[in-house]
Order: structure tokens, then C-alpha cells, then sequence
């Protein structure tokens, strides 16, 4: 669990993108606590909000595509 994430204003989820990508969790991790921001967000009506953990998100799936092709 990585505390204080919150998701009432952009300001919040900003503040929570920028809490989650300074955690010492794994990589995964953090893009499971992204994903669950922005389903909670969304479901709340708070689409500006979830748009933020949406790009921090697509982010991370750059990364991890990267991450993939230099294995192979």
C-alpha cells in the first residue's frame, strides 16, 4: 500500500502520480496502485482526475514494453 493517494481534485492526483513514482515499490507495483486510482476515480465521476493516473499509466507501459524488448 503506498498511503495518502487521493484522487478529489487534479491537483490530488497529481500530487498521488508524483507520490507513486517516487515509492520504493516495484514497477508493477506502481502501476497497480495507478490502475486502482483511476478505477476509483472514475467510478467517483472524477474523469479529469483519473485522466491523470490514465497518462501515468500509458507511461508506465512504455517502460514496460521496453523493458520486454531488451530481454529478447
Amino acid at each position: 500500500t503506498i498511503h495518502g493517494l487521493g484522487f478529489k481534485t487534479v491537483k490530488d492526483a497529481k500530487r498521488s502520480v508524483a507520490k507513486i513514482k517516487r515509492s520504493d515499490r516495484t514497477h508493477a507495483h506502481k502501476t497497480q496502485a495507478a490502475i486502482a486510482m483511476e478505477q476509483r476515480a472514475r467510478v467517483a465521476g472524477k474523469i479529469a482526475a483519473a485522466n491523470v493516473f490514465r497518462r501515468f499509466i500509458e507511461q508506465q507501459k512504455k517502460k514496460t514494453k521496453k523493458r520486454a524488448s531488451r530481454r529478447s
